[in-house]
């Protein structure tokens, strides 16, 4: 009774549907897990300063923030600056007809923005190393290096 059961049309059906779904389901989880989660592209340096602050004592956190605080005009239109970049390479990509050296131009202002953006980050934490204790450079000099290691 169980094998005739069994080896009817419904139950087959049933079956078939039943690893539709399951694959529908799967592929949905697979493809939530290998999306990149949004960066906040624009406040990176804020985070990353941020990150450095919470290592430093507070006193040198102040400093740091300090230095940040009267160069952040000048990060937040470097930040911008990249970001119109990384526009311009991805209507390069998206133009018709497109053009490899359209394309070409736009990643070489893309990487001359994310240059000039990484030099003014690095005059805060120069300007800072300048003004905190041995100990907080000696913080400063582990800072990435700690946060590998923790990823």
């Amino acid at each position: 009774m169980i094998a005739r059961a069994i080896s009817g049309r419904p139950v087959s059906v049933a079956l078939f549907v039943s690893l539709a779904v399951n694959l529908l389901l799967a592929g949905a989880i697979v493809t939530h897990l290998l999306r990149q989660p949004a960066q906040p592209t624009g406040d990176r340096w804020r985070i990353a300063a941020e990150s450095l602050a919470t290592t430093l004592p507070d006193a040198d956190a102040g400093k740091l923030r300090a230095v940040l605080a009267n160069q952040t005009p000048v990060l937040e239109a470097a930040s911008a600056d990249v970001r119109k970049a990384r526009e311009a390479v991805r209507q390069a990509m998206r133009a018709e007809p497109f053009s490899p050296a359209a394309l070409d131009q736009a990643m070489a202002e893309f990487s001359a923005r994310r240059f000039e953006m990484q030099k003014r980050f690095q005059s805060v934490i120069a300007a800072t190393a300048a003004q905190v204790s041995p100990d907080a450079r000696a913080k400063m000099a582990e800072w990435r290096a700690a946060e590998r290691t923790h990823r």
